[in-house]
């Protein structure tokens, strides 16, 4: 009772305005404004209390509508609660913050039922009336009628939760206010496109853009109804068109709103990509446009990325055709994001082909001197290439990275003067073409050990095997000496260009060592990914014959820092390749048993 009382503003002045006429004005001058009640408001929202916040904000809109408070709570008042929802940070909290909003709502559309009645009268107690009667008596609570008015409106406003009548105070406002002869209505209650949006972002920080997605429907359809509203007015009267078209624009959902549910959208598709979820983000940039706001190339490129990312570039390569042309004109990232999708896929003939497609718009416009129709292709645009050829593990694949480096460095140079400046990671999936051919996958190591074994040449197979794995390594590693030879500080070879070297030459422990030394010698720490790939080119090496002692050796020479974590790493791969052995084994014996036993079962 006494938070209530404390919560309720000018109760005390109510209590205290029939002593004296000078004790009412001298309070009313000092009385707090709606101000004071928004910094405190203010503190309970950073703390994340929504549901303190909710409450003072019910009980000084109550006591606004009841005539026991002048303060009306304003604008800054409704989003200062909505943002103790937001710092909340809860789902919970979330949905809280829905009911509120749908609250206020129901609250707005009772009110305007009232002010669209033909005309309001109050019923008050008024002592000389000498037709008074008890009925009469009862209504000093200011309950809002219109002439032709029905009982079920009537009753929907005084039952509804922020009007509904509280007898108590019904005694306090007999007095004070039986001469006011206009309802209290609240201005502006009605929740604006701001509030809405920082729900929205709320949905949108908690991963959850459909719920977003619904808030955005629910203002758009608000927006909608009010600028028929207005074009009917329009049509009628053209008096404080200027004024109202302003309050109209506050309803109308902001571009911030579109650009937050694609771009949560797009988060959504990095973690579990799907086709719905890329056509949800386009066509909220078709609301988005329809609504009046321009679609810029970012929101345009995140929708690419969404369909590619769901595996279909085409679907991408159509937007951007048909749909992105009237909204902006592709640029690189555009194109990019498009060539890459292809690229992952495998698609290598269609990425190429819209490479070629914009090299020459880009040769074309420099001979012309024109402006550009296409954009000009970067770096990153072939590299999206160089790593999906890396992918195929072909050495045509490799010849063709290679022809495409050259290419890059071409176009750097003047007269093209492109910006296709090969770097480190360009480098490194050239490099990891040659490599990819050196150093198999454990499926194809296996079933080249079954083919060796089931050969009688063995040695002349693995001698031309040791030639071409030093031939893929020497292309490799060619590629690493010309990016030394470049005395480019930014650009210089990581521990990623080593590695990759490393495992070109899959089965030559000399070389491999050479590198180690040239690595550390140009100040690179060997890694884990480094001993993994020593490790299994040492394996491969014929020529060692004691394997665990040379890798001892190389361990306290190129790992001293963690050589005891990998000599541990070094005896559990050696379990696990024994037990793969044995596995590999056992199956073998099932399978010729089996073969044994079917020709026992033919002869018979």
């Amino acid at each position: 009772m006494e938070e209530k009382e404390a919560l309720s503003p000018l109760r005390q002045q109510h209590n205290d305005s029939s002593s004296s006429s000078s004790s009412s004005s001298s309070s009313s001058s000092s009385i707090v404004d709606i101000d004071c009640y928004n910094v405190i408001l203010n503190i309970i929202a950073e703390l994340g209390q929504y549901e303190l916040a909710e409450n003072i904000f019910y009980r000084l809109l109550t006591d606004y509508l009841k005539d026991k408070s002048n303060i009306q709570p304003d604008a800054v008042t409704l989003n200062t609660v909505l943002k103790s929802h937001v710092k909340a940070n809860t789902e919970v909290a979330a949905f809280a913050a829905e009911h509120f909003l749908q609250r206020l709502d129901d609250f707005h559309d009772q009110q305007e039922k009232i002010q669209n009645k033909a005309r309001y009268c109050f019923i008050e107690n008024d002592d000389e009336d000498g037709s008074s009667s008890s009925s009469s008596s009862s209504s000093n609570n200011h309950n809002i009628i219109a002439e032709d008015d029905h009982t079920e409106d009537k009753e929907d406003y005084s039952n509804s939760d922020m009007n509904r009548s509280v007898k108590d105070d019904a005694l306090i406002n007999k007095n004070s206010h039986s001469n006011n002869k206009t309802p209290r209505l609240v201005d502006h209650i009605q929740p604006t496109a701001r509030a809405r949006t920082t729900i929205l972002n709320l949905w949108i920080k908690l991963g959850q853009p459909n719920k977003a997605i619904d808030i955005l429907t629910k203002a758009e359809s608000i927006y909608q109804k009010k600028e028929l509203w207005l074009q009917h007015e329009q049509q009628h009267n053209n008096d404080h068109q200027n004024g109202t078209n302003n309050n109209i624009k506050r309803f109308k959902p902001d571009k911030i709103s579109y650009h937050q549910i694609i771009g949560g959208l797009s988060k959504l598709q990095a973690s579990s990509p799907t086709v719905d979820l890329a056509a949800q983000a386009e066509e909220i940039a078709e609301r988005m446009s329809i609504t009046g706001h321009s679609v810029n190339i970012r929101t345009c490129n995140t929708i690419l990325n969404c369909w590619t990312k769901s595996g279909n570039p085409d679907r991408a390569e159509s937007f951007m055709e048909e749909t992105m042309s009237h909204y902006v004109a592709p640029d690189i990232v555009s194109y990019n994001t498009i060539i890459n999708g292809y690229a992952r896929l495998g698609n290598l003939n269609r990425s190429l082909e819209l490479l070629t497609r914009l090299l020459d718009g880009s040769l074309i416009s420099n001979t012309n001197n024109n402006s550009l129709l296409l954009p000009k292709p970067n770096s990153r645009t072939f590299t999206s290439i160089l790593t999906a050829l890396s992918r195929e593990k072909t050495a045509k694949a490799a010849e063709e990275a290679e022809t495409l480096l050259l290419q890059m460095q071409e176009l750097y140079d003047s007269p093209y003067n492109l910006d296709t400046r090969p770097n480190i990671i360009t480098y490194n999936a050239v490099m990891n073409c040659w490599a990819s051919l050196s150093f198999p996958s454990r499926q194809r190591q296996r079933s080249h050990q079954q083919r060796v074994e089931q050969d009688d040449r063995n040695d002349r197979n693995n001698a031309n095997s040791n030639n071409d794995c030093h031939h893929y390594g020497s292309k490799a590693e060619s590629v690493l000496r010309s990016i030394q030879g470049l005395d480019d500080k930014d650009d210089r070879p990581n521990v990623i260009s080593y590695n990759t070297v490393i495992r070109a030459y899959s089965n030559d422990m000399d070389k491999t060592e050479e590198l180690l030394q040239d690595m550390i010698k140009n100040g690179l720490h060997p890694n884990e990914h480094t001993y993994d790939t020593v490790y299994h080119v040492l394996r491969r090496d014929k020529r060692v014959k004691n394997k665990e002692q040379k890798f001892a050796e190389i361990c306290e020479q190129y790992f001293p820092s963690s050589s005891s974590s990998f000599s541990s790493i070094m005896r559990n791969k050696n379990n696990k390749d024994r037990s793969d052995n044995n596995n590999r084994n056992n199956k073998n014996i099932q399978g010729n048993n089996k073969n044994n036993k079917n020709k026992k079962r033919q002869h018979q």
